[in-house]
């Protein structure tokens, strides 16, 4: 089953709005710098003070947390304010679907993926394919209203 869509910059952004994140896990440095930060602020001193180790402990983590938001906060304005050239990516790309495999072809060349690999992540307008080695594919819901058949497929085939 094949499936043709045309690639447009809307998409590519809204790729870089709801998948990239999820895509490169970046979110995941921030637990260890929440630790990081609470534990580096952790009050040894304030045992003499007099404040208890619980006060203590609560504002700590208070403090960890709130720079572990900054820290995000400004990965996600980075991530916002990088050159947006997707390059290749957009145009005109052929989706092909087979028992086993996930196929895209484009004027840059072909990939085939094995379809239980692939991880699905969809919004109103797109579905996202994710593969393990954080490829993503991005195939537009405008295109899927001409053939519901290759959206039921993925949907059975891969993964959420």
């Amino acid at each position: 089953m094949q499936l043709s869509a045309n690639l447009t910059k809307k998409d590519y952004s809204a790729f870089r709005r709801y998948a990239m994140f999820r895509l490169r896990k970046t979110w995941l440095i921030y637990l260890p710098l929440v630790a990081f930060v609470a534990w580096s602020s952790f009050p040894t001193d304030y045992a003499e003070s007099g404040i208890s180790p619980v006060i203590a402990s609560i504002s700590s983590l208070v403090i960890g947390l709130t720079a572990a938001g900054i820290a995000l906060l400004l990965s996600l304005a980075v991530i916002a304010i990088l050159p947006n050239k997707p390059g290749t990516a957009l145009g005109e790309h052929v989706f092909t679907l087979t028992d086993s495999q996930f196929q895209e072809n484009s004027d840059s060349g072909s990939v085939c993926m094995r379809l239980d690999l692939l991880r699905r992540y969809e919004t109103a307008q797109h579905v996202f394919l994710l593969t393990p080695t954080h490829i993503c594919y991005i195939v537009p819901k405008r295109a899927l209203q001409s053939a519901p058949e290759f959206l039921r497929i993925l949907r059975e085939r891969t993964r959420r």
